[in-house]
């Protein structure tokens, strides 16, 4: 409807939807507190004497300096608009036109035009009007619209109707009907059919209908059946009964006939629902006249809830009746987690007296997951449940969950039980819940812990504890650091760390790998780093990188660095490039830096791919470098080709179209439109 006044308002979106509740609030004058927010401003309006200081306060809101508090200066406006009276309100609309800030400008407009509504409503809708931009005169129509109608439906309603275009809140508009001194929605609904025909008319007919139907929907009922026999007819007996369905179903029975099969469906649907809250077994009749489908699955569900607040029992074996589908699946998910959330410890009693079985196993499939994450049952017993899970359930995911509970008992606990588990998955998964669990608690004992584990689960051990210590307390992770003993068990923890700090403590990170002993498990938490900083600062990885030497000779880091820098900058990172020393780490940069600049620079692709050492590589980039060049600007491309390094058949390949072939016969590169370096982009 205004896309362009949400997207140049997204910042504060939140404060404009937020300024109708704000500008109640600062109201002074005692009011009910359901009132509309229009009535609030009406009763506090100021006298003329206070008006040119009212004026001269909100001037002086809109000048005042913005002190990082968005919202609190749009408080201080908007307590200043409060105090404006219908005669100062045109010179404050002409003071927020010279704000700079379209965004906030269209805050302060929409709150003046709230207040102003309150006040002069006639007036407000003409400076609404008279907005150039057609966006924000949209959006400003229909705020007027809005306020203007919870204060006097007949005369906004009225004047809506010549609006062409005009849209509403319905949102706002749903309290239209709810204030204690509001009119009736049959009153509002005989002023809409009075309106001419067209858009305004059957939107505010639709309102006014649905209201009517929520408060009174024998009236609504009566309404619709005095119209025209055709389809909107049909809708609305279709809503009416459906409504009437929630407060008397027998009475909604009798009128079913008024409706099409199709329609019927529907109301039956919404009988089933309604009688099921009264009596399950009320409803099934009901439920046995809907076909298999969305309708007949919300009817059944309603039926499976109502059986919970009674018997759990009963709605898990009523669930099994359906035949084996995604239906049944629903609904016994419905009555297992229903069961467990009423009563876990009878649920947990009526499935261990199950016997063992396919209807066994099936409840257990939709039943396993609540039972494991209830925490109004002992962990302990939580853990056998889980432990005598059938194999092809994801067990070790539950136990993770239950290790947690356990270790915020007792860690010393939690680990003894973790340790004696025969099951190497289930193993691992209860060591990363422990480790998860205690990091934010005791880092130096779970590291006294992790000694004497074996080497393989040790170090996924302190892997997960380095991760969860890092989330739990940035500034500790530094100390904790330091006090462990240098060797795998510290480089472990420090590449979770690492891990987790890569793209939000950059800086830290980095310190945190320079504490690492040289190795696998140093160049792989460096590695992870410059990928993660070289897509937000480059220049700052890379000059980290070139300070040290053992780093800056591998092939990982080097290329790390070039794939995310060249994506951005590619000049900049080919002169980075042309620094580093030869060795493993500039050859793999350069071979990044052709790949990543093959598409997108051609020419500076081709320069480095001549620096390529392998013959038959190097060949195979040029060509490949050339065909998508050639797509995109042939006539540099082909004076580029007539100085490469390319044997004379390759390059009257390439320009004729044929595919090119090595020196061993196999195909170099596909000349298809579609094929760029060895991807197919059909």
């Amino acid at each position: 409807m205004i896309p362009k006044i949400l997207a140049c308002a997204a910042a504060g979106a939140t404060t404009l939807l937020a300024s109708g509740i704000a500008l109640g609030r600062w109201s002074q004058t005692v009011v009910p507190q359901s009132a509309p927010i229009s009535l609030c401003r009406a009763a506090a309006a100021p006298t003329t004497a206070g008006h040119s200081t009212a004026l001269a306060v909100f001037e002086d809101s809109l000048a005042a300096p913005e002190n990082g508090d968005g919202e609190s200066r749009f408080e201080h406006c908007g307590k200043a608009i409060d105090a404006l009276g219908s005669d100062s309100l045109p010179a404050a609309w002409r003071a927020a036109e010279r704000l700079s800030s379209k965004p906030f400008r269209i805050q302060i407009r929409m709150a003046l035009l709230k207040h102003w509504t309150a006040l002069d409503p006639a007036a407000a809708a003409e400076a609404a009007t008279a907005l150039a931009d057609d966006d924000e005169r949209s959006f400003a129509l229909s705020t007027v619209a809005t306020a203007w109608l919870q204060k006097d439906f007949r005369t906004a309603a009225a004047w809506c109707a010549r609006q062409p275009g005009l849209t509403l809140n319905t949102w706002e508009l749903g309290r239209l009907f709810t204030q204690p001194d509001a009119q009736t929605p049959a009153s509002a609904l005989a002023t809409a059919e009075a309106l001419p025909a067209g858009t305004m008319r059957e939107s505010l007919c639709s309102l006014a209908f649905r209201c009517l139907s929520q408060t009174d929907p024998a009236a609504a009922l009566a309404y619709a059946k005095r119209q025209p026999a055709g389809v909107a007819r049909e809708s609305l007996l279709v809503e009416a009964l459906s409504a009437l369905a929630r407060k008397d179903p027998a009475a909604t029975r009798a009128q079913l006939d008024e409706l099409p099969p199709e329609k019927r469906l529907i109301v039956i649907a919404a009988v089933a629902t309604a009688a099921a809250a009264c009596d399950p077994l009320e409803a099934l009749p009901y439920l046995d006249q809907l076909p298999t489908g969305q309708l007949r699955m919300r009817a059944a569900n309603s039926i499976v809830q109502a059986m919970l607040a009674e018997d759990p029992e009963v709605a898990v074996d009523f669930a099994l009746t359906f035949p084996a589908g995604e239906m049944q699946r629903r609904l016994l998910a419905t009555a297992t987690n229903g069961f467990v959330r009423q009563n876990p410890a009878a649920a947990l009693e009526w499935l261990d007296a199950l016997p063992e079985g396919a209807t066994k196993h099936l409840i257990l499939q939709n039943a396993w997951w609540s039972i494991a994450c209830d925490d109004q049952l002992d962990p302990q017993t939580v853990a056998r449940f889980v432990l005598a899970l059938p194999t092809d359930l994801p067990r070790a995911n539950a136990l993770g969950s239950v290790v947690e509970r356990m270790a915020h008992a007792n860690n010393a606990t939690a680990a003894a039980w973790v340790q004696q588990l025969a099951d190497s998955d289930l193993r691992e998964s209860g060591l990363r819940a422990l480790a998860g669990a205690w990091a934010p608690t005791d880092t130096a004992g779970a590291v006294v812990f992790a000694q004497r584990l074996p080497e393989v689960e040790r170090v996924a051990f302190l892997l997960t504890l380095g991760q969860r210590q890092a989330r739990a307390g940035v500034d500790d992770i530094a100390t904790q650091t330091a006090l462990l003993p240098a060797g795998a068990a510290r480089d472990a923890f420090v590449r979770g760390a690492v891990g987790e700090l890569q793209r939000t403590e950059p800086r830290l990170a980095a310190n945190l790998v320079d504490a690492m002993n040289a190795g696998p498990e140093k160049l792989q938490a460096a590695t992870g780093l410059l990928q993660s900083w070289s897509g937000e600062n480059p220049v700052a990885a890379a000059d980290w990188l070139r300070n040290r030497p053992g780093l800056a000779a591998s092939a990982a880091t080097c290329s790390a660095v070039t794939r995310e820098w060249a994506q951005w900058d590619a000049e900049s990172a080919a002169q980075w490039v042309a620094n580093l020393p030869a060795g493993e780490g500039r050859t793999a940069a350069v071979e990044t830096l052709v790949e990543k600049t093959t598409t997108t620079s051609p020419a500076l692709a081709a320069t480095w791919a001549a620096q390529l050492a392998d013959p038959a590589q190097r060949s195979r980039k040029l060509a490949t470098i050339a065909t998508t060049w050639l797509r995109t600007d042939r006539v540099a491309a082909s004076v580029w080709l007539a100085r490469a390094d390319l044997p004379p058949e390759t390059v009257q390949a390439l320009l004729a179209g044929r595919p090119v072939t090595g020196d061993d016969g196999e195909e170099l590169v596909l000349l298809s439109p579609f094929v760029v370096d060895g991807y197919n982009w059909k």
